[in-house]
């Protein structure tokens, strides 16, 4: 017996946490809405066999997404404290089917609304929203899958097969500064954000940009705040590595000059056992072999500067990026890494909620600049 095939739509909401993080009272909000919705596809091949015909079903099929934020009902000019996202034609067998064809794309949604929101959010120390989807409310529509059951049940199949090359997205795109509306007790924070290049961020394949999309993804919402830091300070390190060609350091020994330098040691009475004096020679050798006239401070502003990250300024933030900055930043990573963190109280560390602000707003900006100056090549 066929097993059947519907078209299934979906509904479902992707929410996120309006209110501060920091502050136990209800007293202010940040929402973000679209000017417009944001619609695209992605094509998919449904493919079936028909074992009595001894044929298999080969049809093209676009996966429709819409994108929309309506408004308050209590005031049109504000939009809700949510999205709204229809996901139409995917074809499947059931709902857990249709479900599993998607969810990544979710993910993905809600991952690039987060990160768009975040740029045009002029409040970070504030509000971090994180969106996700409800997947506990979602609204379903079913019906036949008609090419499907026409195929079975006519003697004489003509199947379809169209191939297209490439992917095609419909992204609507505008600008608009965010408002602040308050009354003596209750402040709402709100703006329509432009959602330029929406299909670089939801279809990138890149794995090292999708990394630190993860990362800066897992930091935002409600997650405790020292997540938050190592999540964001992840990014930093990686792009360290990954870019450290362009740290501007040079090595202080070269190879031979480290090799004579560990010659010089051998004969020290307390390395006289081998197993002793090998195990101080790998280490000493991976530490002289790694220095660099350079610290890590000021390589890692070095890197910046070299994507154009040089000043964080708008919205009332401002900071140089500079090595003063830097070492606030490493010295936190330190402490908390190292398991001291009652050194965070009695030092005159920065507090892990301002390094989370600060990280966010230098985060944003190195993916911004890798996926727009890299994308070409990676994804």
């Amino acid at each position: 017996m066929v097993a059947k095939l519907y078209i299934f739509n979906m509904k479902i909401q992707l929410k996120y946490c309006t209110y501060d993080l920091y502050s136990d009272k209800k007293e202010s909000e940040f929402v973000m809405g679209l000017r417009q919705d944001v619609i695209w596809e992605k094509q998919r091949c449904v493919e079936e066999p028909i074992p009595d015909k001894n044929l298999a079903f080969r049809k093209q099929e676009n996966i429709r997404f819409r994108l929309t934020c309506g408004n308050e009902k209590e005031n049109n000019s504000m939009p809700k404290d949510y999205f709204d996202c229809e996901i139409s034609n995917i074809v499947a067998h059931n709902k857990k089917e249709a479900l599993d064809l998607i969810k990544s794309c979710l993910y993905r949604i809600c991952r690039t609304i987060s990160f768009l929101m975040s740029r045009h959010n002029c409040n970070k120390h504030s509000y971090q929203p994180r969106v996700e989807a409800d997947m506990d409310n979602v609204v379903w529509e079913v019906k036949p899958y008609v090419p499907f059951d026409k195929a079975i049940h006519k003697k004489d199949v003509q199947v379809e097969e169209q191939i297209i090359d490439g992917k095609s997205y419909q992204v609507i795109t505008l600008e608009m500064a965010p408002i602040t509306i308050s009354t003596e007790v209750y402040t709402k924070i709100y703006g329509r954000m432009s959602i330029d290049d929406f299909d670089l961020y939801t279809d990138c394949e890149d794995l090292d940009i999708n990394y630190m999309l993860d990362e800066f993804y897992l930091a935002l919402g409600q997650e405790n705040v020292n997540s938050k830091f190592f999540h964001l300070f992840s990014v930093i390190e990686f792009v360290e590595e990954k870019y450290k060609h362009l740290d501007g350091a040079k090595k202080i020994l070269e190879d031979t000059e480290v090799e004579a330098f560990l010659k010089y040691i051998d004969d020290y009475p307390k390395l006289a056992d081998k197993g002793l004096r090998l195990r101080v020679h790998d280490r000493l050798k991976g530490a002289l072999s790694q220095m660099t006239d350079y610290g890590r401070n000021r390589k890692l502003v070095n890197i910046l500067h070299s994507m154009n990250i040089l000043k964080i300024e708008g919205c009332g933030t401002a900071f140089d990026i500079n090595v003063k900055v830097m070492r606030e930043l490493t010295d936190l990573r330190n402490i908390f890494y190292h398991g001291n963190r009652d050194g965070i109280v009695k030092s005159d560390h920065i507090s892990m909620e301002l390094a989370v602000s600060r990280l966010l707003y230098i985060c944003e900006q190195i993916i911004e600049y890798v996926i727009k100056n890299e994308t070409p090549k990676l994804c």
